[in-house]
C-alpha cells in the first residue's frame, strides 16, 4: 500500500563479490529475574558464534526440505495483509534469514541447502516490471501476492536487506546464476523501494529502505540510486530536526531498526554525507531508546506508538550493544529461546555517555519528550497556510525505581499504540504492567482517541471518537461512509501478569472475590508491591440521537481470574451485532484519573487520599473541560484537560485538545535542541 505524507501523520503519525562491501568492513517464561548474580565479559566474537549456533538449532528445526523453505505455524489471530488462518505455511522471510544463517555457518551440506533456498525462494518475488508489486514478495508460499488481503511493500525492504547481508558477507561463496539471481533481486527490491518512496513519517521503513538503497547503489555503481538514497537520508533528518525526535516515537520494535538499519550503513556504504547522517540519527535513536529504558523492570517504558508485545523480552542487539553490562540472556543460553540473527553479525554500539541509563535507576525523574511537532500536524491537516496552531505531540514518562508510568498527550488506540502504559517491581518476565485499551466488538478500535495531561504519578485522561479514522488499522482499514458494525465498545484497563496476593480496595472496602459489576464512579485503589496504583472513571457517555433496542446503558465491571485483571468500562452493548453510523452519535466518551504512588504510605491512606482528590468537570456546546487536584503526592496543584465533545472529524479532535498543570500550558520539551542535518 503506498502511504501518503497526509495518511501517514493523520493514521499516526554487478561482480562475484562486491568490492564495495569488501573495503567498506574488513514465548513467556516462568516469573523470575533475568538479571544474572555475577558479571559477565563484554560480547566478544566468541559471543557472536554462540548466538549463531543457538539460532540455528531453532532454525534446523523448522526446515522443510521438500519446499525448501522454513515452516511456521500461522495461527488463528487476525493479520492486516493475510488471509491464512490456522495453518501450516512456509514464511518466505523466514526462509531469507535461514538461507544466511547457513552460509554463515558454511559448510559444503549447509552451503548447498542455502544455495537451494535462495533459488527457490527469489524466484517468489514479483519480476514483472508492469506490476504494482514489482520487486515484492508475498508472506507465504501458499499466499501469492494477488491472493492477500493487502500485499505487504516492506517485503521488498526487509527481504532486500537480508539479501545484502548475504551479498556482503558471502557474495564470493555462490554460484555464478545464483549470484546474478541475487543482484537482479536486489535491484528489483530498490526499484520497489525507490518507486513506492515511502514517507520519512514511516520510521522503521525509512531507516530500513535507506540503508537497502544506499548498498545497493554503491554495490551496483548506480549513481542515480545513491543520490536518491541520500536524498531521502536528508528529507528523514529534516523531520527528526523538526521534532526532536521520531515520527513513530519509542518503539521497542521500530527504534532497534532505527539503530540497526544506522548501524548497517555506517559499516557498509562509504557516501560521507549518508555516513554522516546515520552517524547523527543512529546517536539520536540510542539517546531515544536510553531516555526511556527502565533500567529495574529492564523495559522500555511508555508511551509508544508502535509495539507488538508489552514485553520487550531478551533484546540481544541491546545486550550486544552495551557490551554485557545487563544480561538479558547468559552464554550458555544464547539463541535457545531465539533472537535476531543480526545481532550476530552487525556491529551493535551504544554511545558511550549514554550506556549507565541501562545499568541502573538510582533516583525518580520525570522526562518529557517532543514527539511530533505541531507545525507538522498542522501542514498535514491544513493543507493551506493557517494562522492556526497545534500543541505538538508528547510523552510524558516518569520513572522511579519502583515503577515507570508513561502516557502520550494524544493518541488513537491502534492496536499497536499505548498510550498509556505503566511497568512496575522488577525485571520478571512476563512484566508487571497496565495498558489502557479501547475494544470495538472484539478488537482494539483505531478511531478511539486518547487525550491527558500527566505530572510526575499522575494522570488525568479522557477517550472520544475520531469519524474519519480506521477500524483494525489506521490507514489500511479505514471506516468508509461513516458506518460500521457494532456490538460493543468498552474501555479496558488491562493488568496482564496479575498476582493474586495483590490487594484491591473499592471505595475503600476490601475486594477478594473474581468479578463484580460496580458503580461508574467507583475508586479503585490497589496495592501491587512496588507500588499503589489508583483508578476512577469520572465520566461516561454514549448517548445516541434514537434509542436503540437492547442497548445497554454504560457500566463497569472488576474481573481477575486466570492470572489476568481488567476494569472495563462498557459504553455501549447489543446482543448482535449491527451497522452503526457516526451520524447517529449525539455524544460519546469518558474521563478518568488514575495515580501511581511509591512511597511508603498504606493502601489505606492512599485510598483515602485518592478520595479526597477534587474533581470537577464543565462543558459547552463542544468543548469538555475536567479538572483534578491530584493527592500531594503527585507533585501537582491541578490537572486540567480541555477535549473536543462528542465524536468529531481529526481536526476538531486535535485544535479542542489542551493539557495544562497548575493553571499553565504543560511543558513541551525536546529530546535535543542540536539538528541533525547542519549539526
Amino acid at each position: 500500500m503506498n502511504i501518503t505524507r497526509r495518511s501517514a501523520i493523520s493514521g499516526f503519525i554487478a561482480s562475484a563479490c562486491c568490492p564495495v562491501f569488501a573495503r567498506a568492513l574488513d514465548e513467556p517464561e516462568a516469573a523470575v529475574p533475568v538479571v544474572l548474580p555475577s558479571p559477565a565479559p563484554g560480547w566478544t566474537a566468541a559471543w557472536d558464534r554462540k548466538l549463531l549456533n543457538g539460532l540455528m538449532q531453532r532454525m534446523n528445526s523448522a526446515y522443510d526440505p521438500a519446499a525448501r523453505m522454513s515452516r511456521a505455524y500461522r495461527g488463528p489471530e487476525y493479520n492486516y495483509q493475510s488471509n491464512l488462518r490456522s495453518t501450516t505455511v512456509h514464511p518466505i522471510k523466514d526462509s531469507f534469514d535461514y538461507a544466511l544463517a547457513l552460509l554463515e555457518v558454511d559448510t559444503p551440506e549447509l552451503r548447498a541447502r542455502a544455495i537451494q533456498i535462495l533459488e527457490r525462494v527469489i524466484a517468489l518475488q514479483d519480476a514483472d516490471p508492469a506490476s504494482k508489486w514489482f520487486g515484492v514478495w508475498s508472506y507465504y508460499l501458499e499466499e501469492p501476492l494477488k491472493q492477500m488481503s493487502t500485499v505487504d511493500f516492506n517485503w521488498a525492504d526487509f527481504n532486500g536487506s537480508t539479501l545484502l547481508l548475504i551479498l556482503y558477507r558471502h557474495g564470493d561463496k555462490l554460484p555464478a546464476s545464483v549470484l546474478n539471481s541475487v543482484h537482479e533481486a536486489i535491484l528489483r527490491a530498490s526499484a520497489s523501494i525507490r518507486r513506492r518512496d515511502i514517507t520519512p513519517y514511516y520510521t522503521n521503513i525509512i531507516a530500513q529502505g535507506s540503508s537497502v538503497v544506499l548498498a545497493a547503489a554503491e554495490c551496483m555503481q548506480d549513481a542515480d540510486l545513491l543520490e536518491y538514497g541520500v536524498g531521502r537520508m536528508r528529507k528523514w533528518a529534516a523531520l527528526v530536526d523538526q521534532s526532536g525526535s521520531f515520527a513513530e516515537y519509542n518503539s521497542p520494535a521500530y527504534t532497534p531498526q532505527v539503530i540497526e538499519h544506522m548501524t548497517r550503513i555506517r559499516m557498509f556504504v562509504r557516501n560521507p554525507e549518508a555516513r554522516m547522517l546515520a552517524d547523527r540519527l543512529h546517536h539520536r535513536a540510542w539517546q531515544h531508546f536510553a531516555a526511556h529504558w527502565h533500567a529495574p523492570t529492564m523495559q522500555l517504558a511508555g508511551p509508544m506508538a508502535r509495539a507488538y508485545s508489552n514485553d520487550v523480552g531478551s533484546p540481544l542487539w541491546l545486550q550486544k550493544g552495551i557490551g554485557n553490562a545487563v544480561l538479558f540472556e547468559n552464554f550458555e543460553a544464547l539463541g535457545e529461546r531465539g533472537g535476531a540473527l543480526t545481532a550476530a553479525l552487525l556491529d551493535f554500539d551504544c554511545p558511550a555517555e549514554m550506556r549507565s541509563s541501562f545499568v541502573r535507576l538510582d533516583h525518580r525523574h520525570q522526562h518529557r519528550e517532543i514527539f511530533i511537532a505541531g507545525n507538522i500536524l498542522l501542514n498535514t491537516l491544513v493543507p493551506r497556510p493557517c494562522a492556526a496552531t497545534l500543541i505538538p505531540v508528547e510523552g510524558t514518562t516518569l520513572m522511579t525505581p519502583s515503577f515507570a508510568l508513561g502516557s502520550a498527550n494524544r493518541s488513537d488506540f491502534w492496536v499497536q499504540r499505548r498510550p498509556l502504559l505503566a511497568f512496575w517491581g522488577d525485571a520478571r518476565r512476563p512484566p508487571s504492567v497496565m495498558q489502557l485499551r479501547v475494544i470495538k466488538n472484539d478488537y482494539d478500535f483505531t478511531s478511539a482517541s486518547f487525550y491527558s495531561v500527566q505530572q510526575g504519578g499522575a494522570v488525568l485522561g479522557a477517550i472520544g471518537f475520531r469519524t474519519d479514522g480506521g477500524d483494525k488499522h489506521p490507514l489500511i482499514d479505514v471506516i468508509k461512509g461513516g458506518t460500521f458494525s457494532l456490538q460493543q465498545m468498552f474501555a479496558q484497563f488491562l493488568f496482564p501478569n496479575w498476582n493474586p496476593a495483590w490487594q484491591v480496595l473499592m471505595d475503600g472496602k476490601p475486594f477478594s472475590g473474581k468479578a463484580i459489576d460496580i458503580p461508574l464512579n467507583t475508586r479503585i485503589s490497589m496495592d501491587v508491591g512496588a507500588c499503589r496504583i489508583g483508578i476512577q472513571i469520572r465520566a461516561a457517555a454514549f448517548v445516541l440521537r434514537t434509542s436503540v433496542p437492547d442497548a445497554a446503558q454504560p457500566s463497569l465491571r472488576w474481573s481477575q481470574s486466570d492470572g489476568k485483571a481488567t476494569l472495563e468500562l462498557t459504553l455501549y452493548k447489543k446482543t448482535e451485532a449491527a451497522p452503526f453510523h457516526w451520524a447517529d452519535l449525539q455524544d460519546a466518551g469518558a474521563a478518568f484519573t488514575c495515580i501511581f504512588d511509591d512511597s511508603s504510605t498504606s493502601l489505606s491512606k492512599f485510598d483515602r487520599d485518592f478520595k479526597a482528590s477534587t474533581f470537577n468537570t464543565s462543558a459547552t456546546t463542544d468543548r469538555l473541560r475536567y479538572i483534578w487536584a491530584p493527592p500531594v503526592a503527585a507533585g501537582a496543584e491541578s490537572l486540567e484537560l480541555t477535549v473536543h465533545r462528542g465524536a468529531g472529524a481529526f481536526a476538531e479532535m486535535e485544535t479542542a485538545y489542551m493539557g495544562r498543570i497548575d493553571g499553565k500550558p504543560a511543558p513541551m520539551e525536546r529530546l535535543d535542541s542540536h539538528t541533525i542535518l547542519n549539526a
